[in-house]
């Protein structure tokens, strides 16, 4: 029982089958059963039958188990002061900004640091967030002045 990688003509061995039944092999090898990366995985079996020519093997089926590998995605939660003014903006629209925010199907730029950067690289702390819930979208009284909790997930 062999495989190859990712498109690669070279095939790696993960062991011989010589008796009857069902058998488990594990990625990379049995003494490290880690795991292995790839986009593409190919199975090759070459048969023998041995020294008795009547004997001839079967393979019935080929199970291949994998756990898909998902990119790590960030989550993050911020508080609002929308207590006074921000750049202009009463805590009322400030207020409105935010459930438009929340209501929006697009995503929103998150910067919790003040990158320069303009590549989205590995070290930009840039994201883009879908604003899955905040608190105290509405409050009793005449003001529209408090603290809202935000929670975004990067997209």
């Amino acid at each position: 029982m062999d495989y190859a990688l990712n498109y690669s003509a070279t095939y790696t061995n993960l062991g011989t089958i010589t008796t009857n039944g069902v058998r488990e092999f594990l990625f990379p090898d049995s003494t490290t059963p880690s795991g292995t990366a790839f986009r593409q995985i190919r199975f090759r079996l070459r048969l023998v039958r041995g020294s008795t020519t009547t004997l001839s093997p079967d393979v019935i089926s080929l199970t291949f188990l994998y756990r898909k590998k998902l990119p790590a995605k960030y989550g993050f939660s911020v508080e609002l002061d929308l207590e006074r003014e921000y750049k202009g903006n009463t805590p009322q629209q400030l207020r409105d900004a935010l459930r438009t925010a929340l209501e929006s199907n697009a995503l929103v730029e998150l910067s919790y640091h003040n990158d320069t950067g303009t590549d989205f690289g590995a070290t930009d702390r840039r994201f883009f967030v879908d604003v899955v819930e905040a608190t105290n979208l509405e409050e009793t009284g005449d003001s529209d002045s408090g603290v809202s909790t935000v929670t975004m997930v990067e997209a």
